[in-house]
């Protein structure tokens, strides 16, 4: 039997349904869907050794009543740090190097060491081109290929790129030097170091101004009552959107929407800090059956809950 079970991407991208299996020779543990008490019955149950998932399950582990409970100590490796041993969590996970990845690419298109922290100057970066595919950072406007710093469409590259796509033709989904637009958003450092930002359509322009979602996320998720954050732009006359956020809280705690813009003041331009706001629980928000938030979805939400006049934090 193989030493090591890993756990679990999910089974529909490349990676997740056969990499681990193929170079480990090892178990593949996989749930049609993301519930975090099963998903910790199952770790404990197979005795699994690597557990690894998108980020936001890490937290979702760690906010569910029973992990207390659970005997996780097979767990020896992994990316979702909320069930590895004491010894082996990170202090602060945000200093762990993430990978950007899509099924166009094969699976991951950027890495790093994720064993090690990350100097504070590189907090959540995503790393560098893996060996034999290139990135370029353009103006999802013009086209114009941008400098160090400078956000942009992040562009790929590479031996691991699809040929193309079903049904349409090779220059409608690459450009003419053979790159293809993902659709995020990000930049680069100048050492090259990518910093993934949002998904294009998930940007905010406000009043003129950018706002990138995950940045006013992370600050939210820092206080004491929240367990997530989500932000989205909301269509505005005259602003020409408004940024609004979905806060789900910990349960017993309670927090309004003045004391969470006060706190956002303090570390935040004004024109990022959301200017409504819905306070709910996870079950009356939309999400995906990988366990993602859905933004679009979201964004309908909360314009039908403010339209009709629904006090939800404003």
């Amino acid at each position: 039997m193989p030493a090591t079970r890993t756990s679990f991407a999910t089974s529909s991208r490349p990676t997740g349904s056969s990499r681990q299996c193929r170079h480990a020779g090892a178990f593949l543990l996989c749930e049609e869907a993301f519930e975090p008490g099963e998903t910790l019955a199952l770790l404990e149950r197979e005795r699994a050794t690597i557990a690894a998932g998108w980020p936001h399950y890490s937290k979702a582990l760690a906010e569910h009543p029973s992990i207390a409970m659970r005997d996780l100590s097979s767990i020896r490796a992994g990316n979702l740090f909320a069930v590895l041993p004491g010894a082996l969590q990170p202090a602060d996970p945000e200093l762990r190097s993430n990978s950007l990845g899509m099924t166009e690419t094969c699976g991951p298109h950027t890495y790093d060491r994720m064993d090690v922290d990350l100097p504070e100057r590189l907090r959540g970066s995503f790393g560098h081109a893996v060996p034999g595919v290139e990135h370029k950072v353009v103006d999802p406007a013009t086209g114009a290929t941008l400098g160090p710093g400078e956000l942009g469409e992040i562009c790929v590259r590479g031996y691991s790129l699809m040929l193309g796509l079903h049904k349409q033709e090779r220059e409608d989904v690459f450009d003419r030097d053979g790159y293809y637009h993902t659709g995020d958003a990000g930049y680069f450092d100048a050492d090259g170091v990518l910093f993934f930002s949002a998904r294009l359509g998930e940007m905010i322009k406000t009043a003129g101004a950018n706002v990138t979602p995950r940045e006013v996320e992370v600050v939210i998720e820092t206080f004491p009552e929240v367990v997530s954050a989500f932000v989205v732009g909301l269509p505005d006359p005259v602003r020409g959107q408004n940024v609004a956020a979905a806060v789900v809280l910990k349960r017993g705690a309670t927090l309004d929407a003045d004391t969470a813009r006060e706190r956002l003041r303090k570390q935040l331009s004004s024109y990022k800090v959301p200017r409504r706001w819905l306070f709910a629980a996870k079950e009356e928000l939309p999400f995906t059956d990988s366990g993602k938030i859905d933004k679009k979805r979201l964004a309908a939400l909360l314009a039908e809950r403010f339209a009709s006049g629904e006090r939800v934090g404003i």
